[in-house]
């Protein structure tokens, strides 16, 4: 028995040694069936590996259905992969405005400078109940957030043995960026313009753009602040900081006295106590460009000569020849009225020690460069400037301008409200005040009409041979001919009436028969209207119009073409238009819309008080200074 054990023994030995053993067999057929199909086999490290820890971040979407043991891939296939995975991620969705908007509002005060990407979601479910990322087509909060990088950053957070961790920053603290922008102009009341808070923001931080929020205008991006700034009830273009609310005093309960019988008692006139005027009730002075810098009317033409010399070229005369006095009468208006229209703005800025004030001009230079006039103080008197035009950083101007202000000034704007550079047709009609365009304003319908339509009993004149005397007593026989001769007033009316509703027909079809044009004295962005009475497609003078807090529009004045250009030129440059004709007209002698003798008259007149509101409308003046 013991024998037949040995034996076995014996012959498992041999087996045991046999030179291909089973386990090397199977082993080489699987090598052989890896590399006939090309296999690898998957590589398997443990979480918190160094390969776990170096993945590149931010993340990216993974293409879906990747397994971690596919075949690898030849080179053409794997550039056929990537050209896959470029086409999947270009066809990633677009990044809303309202989502950008969404998230910037959960950034805006955040309770802490950095917050867990579960408690961002939670926030922006708080701020709009209907936010699912699916919403906006995104499969994760995370991918989400990725896409906007220019309003949060996420930080990841590696935890061994757990999922990494997201939490969101936001790169850019607008909420200061806003205070230290509204705190940097010289305001008294605070009140800033919204462009020029927003081109603060972005002097002071390049990357900043109210488009990287969603916002397409200053003012939408002004409103979404309503918690820190507030908006001028009269104009909604004025922002400030919100100023912190003081509770009225207590008043102390009243002691209930006896009624007593009231006698009425006897006031002498002289006793009369006289109404206070307060020297400043929310007012503030606009001044004209001549009085505030001392200049005499030759000191402002040689400066605004040296304007014309370095901006972009542009005819500023009228007639066909440049007049032999001064060859810059259009350029002399629109830096007198600009520079009104800055003030209204508050973009006349002022460097920290009081030595320089500046202003953009609106002008380009040669090369398309923004021109600014910059003011300096004269140290023997304060109250005298010096002018000088300049471009950032070029010439010792230029250098002084960069130097002195770190957010230099922006341009007028005229075009803050888009609903009145467009004439609504729906309104209808505009009602006309007939009355004073006619007899106050006859001297600029055309002669040829005027001579066609004289009242009886009235000769008409030539009024450019007619002295300042003899032209007031021509106007006031015409008026009084005409309140005797109804019938030829009815006819006036009539015939303007009928060019009006032809303008209105040639309105509808082109819409920029209506232009803008500007009020300096009253502050007031109006329309022009072309009149055609001599010829039917030819203007001869131009209807103000307004339109009313109702809606309705009313026509308060009329002008002659000159001045029509002079008032549209402040807001564009104007070519190709029916208002160009005026540039061949010759200057009648009431046509002094370029006279700016009342900048050089007493103080009182040189000084125009805005709290923003327009004149009474009988007192609204046009360009030439005469009441329109």
């Amino acid at each position: 028995m013991q024998s037949d054990i040995s034996s076995i023994r014996g012959d498992t030995r041999k087996f045991q040694t046999f030179p291909f053993p089973m386990t090397s067999f199977f082993a080489a057929i699987s090598r052989f069936i890896r590399r006939l199909f090309r296999t690898q086999r998957p590589r398997v490290e443990p979480r918190g590996t160094q390969r776990d820890q170096r993945e590149d971040f931010p993340l990216r979407p993974r293409l879906q259905g990747r397994r971690l043991d596919q075949p690898t891939l030849s080179a053409d296939a794997i550039g056929s992969a990537t050209n896959e995975s470029q086409k999947l991620e270009s066809q990633q969705p677009a990044v809303a405005n309202a989502l950008r908007r969404l998230v910037y509002q959960a950034t805006w005060d955040m309770p802490t400078a950095r917050m867990h990407a579960g408690q961002f979601g939670s926030r922006l479910r708080q701020i709009d109940p209907s936010f699912t990322y699916e919403k906006y087509q995104f499969s994760k909060l995370i991918y989400l957030l990725e896409a906007v990088p220019d309003i949060v950053s996420l930080e990841r957070v590696n935890n061994p043995g757990a999922a990494p961790a997201y939490y969101v920053r936001s790169p850019l603290d607008a909420r200061a960026l806003l205070i230290e922008a509204l705190t940097s102009f010289d305001s008294e009341d605070g009140w800033v313009h919204a462009d020029s808070a927003i081109a603060a923001m972005k002097s002071t931080n390049s990357d900043f753009s109210i488009e990287t929020y969603g916002f397409s205008t200053p003012q939408a991006f002004i409103a979404s602040h309503t918690d820190l700034i507030e908006t001028k009830s009269k104009d909604t273009s004025y922002v400030r900081l919100r100023q912190p609310h003081t509770p009225p005093p207590k008043t102390p309960k009243r002691v209930v006295q006896p009624k007593r019988p009231y006698t009425q008692p006897v006031i002498k006139s002289t006793d009369r106590p006289k109404p206070k005027v307060s020297s400043n009730q929310g007012t503030r002075a606009i001044v004209h460009l001549s009085k505030f810098a001392g200049f005499t009317p030759q000191v402002l033409n040689q400066k605004v000569s040296e304007l014309a010399a370095i901006a972009l070229n542009e005819r500023w005369y009228f007639g066909p020849q440049p007049p032999a006095d001064f060859a810059y009468p259009i350029l002399k208006s629109y830096l007198r009225y600009t520079f009104i229209r800055l003030q209204h703005e508050r973009k006349v800025i002022t460097s920290t020690h009081q030595k320089y004030r500046a202003f953009n001009s609106g002008l380009l230079d040669k090369l398309l460069r923004p021109i600014y006039a910059l003011l300096i103080s004269y140290p023997s008197s304060p109250q005298s400037w010096e002018l000088v035009f300049c471009i950032p950083g070029e010439g010792p101007n230029g250098k002084a301008l960069v130097s002195n202000f770190t957010v230099l000034p922006a341009a007028a704007n005229y075009l803050s409200d888009p609903a009145k550079i467009f004439y609504h047709l729906t309104a209808g009609a505009p009602e006309v005040d007939w009355h004073h365009v006619i007899k106050d304003n006859m001297e600029r319908l055309p002669s040829a009409f005027l001579a066609q339509y004289a009242p009886a009993n009235f000769t008409y004149r030539n009024t450019q041979t007619l002295s300042g005397s003899e032209f007031h007593t021509y106007k006031k026989s015409f008026a009084t001919a005409l309140d005797n001769d109804p019938r030829a007033y009815r006819s006036i009316v009539n015939r303007l009436e009928e060019a009006m509703t032809r303008t209105l027909l040639k309105t509808q079809i082109n819409y920029k028969t209506a232009v803008p044009t500007y009020y300096p004295n009253i502050n007031s962005i109006d329309l022009l209207l072309p009149i055609c009475l001599v010829e039917e497609d030819v203007a001869d003078c131009a209807l103000v119009v307004r339109m009313a807090n109702s809606g309705k529009y009313i026509g308060h004045t009329i002008l002659t073409l000159r001045q029509a250009y002079n008032n549209a030129r402040l807001i564009c440059k104007l070519d190709e238009h029916w208002l160009t004709r005026s540039m061949t007209l010759s200057q009648g002698v009431f046509e002094e819309e370029d006279d700016d003798s009342e900048e050089f008259e007493a103080e009182d007149d040189d000084v125009v008080e805005s709290d923003d509101e327009s004149l009474p409308e009988d007192r609204a003046l046009s360009l030439d200074g005469s009441l329109s």
